[in-house]
């Protein structure tokens, strides 16, 4: 049998406090101690995944937002001063309680309860067997986008101010705006930029143009009223009446009721909103899979 994701937050942990390692070099180490049969460790998921593999992926992910283990290349990762630190005191086990003493843990959560109530979310994690076959997976559907929102804004706060301006205007151009070409955006982020981060054209001529500004802020730094007063001047200095302010926080209730009494259109677009539009138009992350649910038709059978 092959235990809980949280059983294998310690052997993971262990391993990357002696180096820089992937799940691929460890998985079968972490199997033999744990006296995993070869058998289980063979059970697919429904979807042709090992189901040892996803269980120290999601080990390795609650570990890297409680602090413990940074992601150094693609699929490495190695244990922070935080992960070694926690080593050196010989925990018996690391489960979701032990990471609740972080501050990034639980910033993680705080991010995860946000997105989630933005969503139509039927129960709690812990009452999936209560849920119908149907219901229980589009809670899981809810819980692995939730888990990747908060991925990617870790990611993005590790990358460069220049990264995140980049992304956002990809962003704005995947959605739609630009008309879909090259030349109808530019990125103009840099040193006197003025408070203008990109411009993207909602025309062919370029007429009528979004100006954009990128806030790459910790998720305990909210975007004051003072942020929105400047960017409305930066606006004002380029005669527009159009922006999009995104932050990788959120926004201040004053920052809010500056934006509504502005004489400007400034749209608002806070770390929840802007992961949740990173995922639905595929930017930063892609479909790992698609799973197809049928039903009866109704229709068939009548007509028999």
């Amino acid at each position: 049998m092959i235990p809980n994701y949280q059983y294998f937050m310690l052997p993971v942990l262990k391993a990357a406090g002696k180096g820089t390692v992937s799940i691929s070099d460890i998985i079968e180490n972490i199997a033999n101690e744990a006296n995993i049969s070869e058998d289980d460790r063979k059970i697919k998921t429904s979807s042709g995944g090992s189901l040892l593999y996803g269980r120290i992926s999601w080990a390795k992910s609650y570990l890297v937002q409680a602090g413990l283990l940074e992601i150094v290349g693609r699929g490495l990762f190695t244990a922070t001063k935080e992960g070694l630190s926690l080593l050196s005191k010989n925990p018996k086990d690391i489960n979701n309680k032990t990471l609740e003493k972080y501050p990034s843990f639980n910033a993680f959560k705080k991010r995860s309860k946000r997105t989630k109530e933005n969503t139509d979310n039927i129960v709690e994690n812990s009452d999936l067997d209560e849920l119908s076959p149907e219901e229980a997976i589009h809670q899981s559907l809810e819980n692995l986008n939730s888990s990747l929102a908060n991925e990617l804004i870790t990611r993005i706060l590790k990358a460069n101010p220049t990264f995140f301006e980049n992304l956002i205007i990809k962003l704005l151009v995947a959605m739609g705006y630009s008309n879909n070409t090259d030349e109808g955006w530019e990125h103009t982020g840099k040193t006197g930029d003025d408070g203008i981060d990109g411009v993207i054209n909602q025309d062919v001529l370029g007429v009528d143009k979004i100006y954009i500004q990128a806030k790459r802020y910790a998720d305990n730094h909210s975007v004051t009223a003072g942020d929105l007063r400047n960017f409305i001047g930066a606006l004002d200095m380029c005669r527009a009446v159009k922006g999009v302010f995104v932050t990788t926080s959120s926004f201040t209730t004053d920052a809010k009721n500056t934006v509504k009494k502005a004489s400007k259109n400034i749209v608002l677009i806070d770390g929840t909103q802007l992961t949740q539009l990173m995922i639905k138009y595929g930017v930063g992350c892609k479909t790992k899979e698609v799973i197809n649910i049928q039903k009866i038709d109704e229709d068939f059978f009548e007509e028999m």
